[in-house]
């Protein structure tokens, strides 16, 4: 998972490079507080579909999967474990 092409342009590159300098400290901050807002939120779930190789349902996706750093990078190793 790149943190940094992740986040690229739905955050602040201030932000980005901090949460790179220090990822413990920012894994369990819900991502909205990162500067995340609904519309980036669904731009994040398309580019860990693309980061993935995966393709996500979205009748039975739950936004609170990818809600914080750490539930991503979750995210990202069952979606691993599935292929």
């Amino acid at each position: 998972m790149n943190i940094e092409k992740l986040l690229s342009g739905l955050v602040e590159e201030k932000v980005i490079n901090d949460i790179i300098g220090n990822i413990e400290q920012f894994e369990y901050v819900p991502i909205k507080n990162l500067g995340v807002d609904s519309l980036a939120l669904m731009e994040l779930v398309l580019r860990i579909e693309e980061q993935a190789g995966i393709e996500i349902d979205f009748d039975e996706f739950e936004v609170d999967s990818v809600s914080t750093l750490n539930k991503i990078s979750h995210f990202f190793n069952q979606s691993e474990e599935l292929k």
